[in-house]
């Protein structure tokens, strides 16, 4: 079972659990995930009244995605305080966040509730810096398509929409040749129009790859700080956007 699947059924399993819900009628299993239940349900429904307090006052503070989809030096500091919180708990967990052994269902209860543990801290460190979960959401994508073009940029001299427009034109020239090799051997109107589409296909594709690029201010304010957000960057967690 891989990492994403472990994550999906535990986390459900605590959403489970804290709901309150006890499965029965399944033997032996299911007679020992009811004690779990019953054990752990004050602390789990506690963890679930953190996460719901902390997520409100997170989301009190306004915000507006820029339309240059720039961020600003200062919030990329907040945003680093936020994934500090975060990473503290992976760090304490990252055996079992990283972990290749096939997780049995005790695993898997445990991983949910690890999930839930950082879930808090990181709405906990939000409400702290003012950080909306649409805001941090934004500061992920931002940041980390920023690091993506600013390698690109070191190997090319050109932003990931820049390498691929240059594709797509290359593509396009390529089958007008093609093409026209193969009307001088007698082909058929029909590769016009196979053409066209075709090209009409490598346009949109072209105008698709806008939505990878960065500002050239967010590639520099990664550089500056390259080494904090490397540092912070978690891949236990990278498969559910944490």
């Amino acid at each position: 079972m891989g990492k994403g699947a472990k994550i999906a059924i535990g986390c459900a399993v605590v959403l489970l659990v804290v709901g309150g819900i006890v499965v029965v009628g399944l033997g032996v299993g299911a007679y020992w995930l009811k004690g779990k239940a019953e054990t752990g349900i004050g602390e789990l429904k506690q963890t679930a009244d953190d996460l719901e307090k902390y997520r409100k006052q997170a989301n009190a503070s306004p915000f507006t995605r820029p339309a240059d989809g720039a961020f600003s030096e200062d919030r990329l500091l907040k945003f680093l305080e936020v994934r500090k919180e975060v990473y503290d708990v992976y760090q304490r967990h990252r055996a079992d966040f990283e972990g290749k052994k096939e997780p049995g269902l005790g695993d898997m209860i445990k991983f949910g509730g690890l999930i839930a543990e950082v879930k808090v801290a990181q709405e906990k460190a939000q409400a702290a810096v003012g950080m909306s979960d649409d805001e941090y959401l934004f500061m992920v994508q931002a940041v980390y398509g920023a690091a993506i073009n600013s390698t690109m940029q070191k190997e090319t001299g050109k932003t990931a929409p820049q390498v691929m427009g240059e594709a797509m034109d290359q593509y396009k020239e390529a089958m007008r040749a093609a093409s026209e090799a193969a009307r001088k051997a007698g082909a058929t109107p029909g590769n016009q129009a196979d053409l066209a589409e075709a090209e009409r296909q490598m346009d949109q594709a072209k105008q698709s790859g806008a939505a990878f690029g960065a500002p050239q201010s967010n590639i520099d304010l990664y550089r500056k700080y390259e080494a904090e957000i490397k540092k912070y960057t978690m891949e236990g967690l990278a498969l559910i956007g944490l």
